[in-house]
């Protein structure tokens, strides 16, 4: 299997410190991974939710639940 972080804070640079404020949410992320294996399931493991996948030419394509900050996919 393959799990795959995604990760997003918007850093803000106050002097010599980096702060990160309040997390957005974010919408309509999608991935496309490349990959030589069939795809059997994508799985958000923190909520149980199985997405919805394509897979055709060597890749897997899946649009991301709504996030902020870390989501993890567990590609198998």
């Amino acid at each position: 299997f393959l799990a795959l972080h995604l990760l997003y804070a918007p850093p803000v640079n106050r002097g010599n410190v980096c702060i990160l404020p309040d997390f957005p949410t974010l919408h309509g992320v999608s991935v496309s991974l490349a990959t030589d294996r069939a795809v059997s399931s994508v799985t958000v493991p923190t909520t149980g939710e199985n997405l919805p996948f394509e897979q055709k030419d060597g890749r897997v394509y899946v649009n991301i639940p709504p996030f902020s900050l870390h989501t993890l996919l567990i590609i198998k």
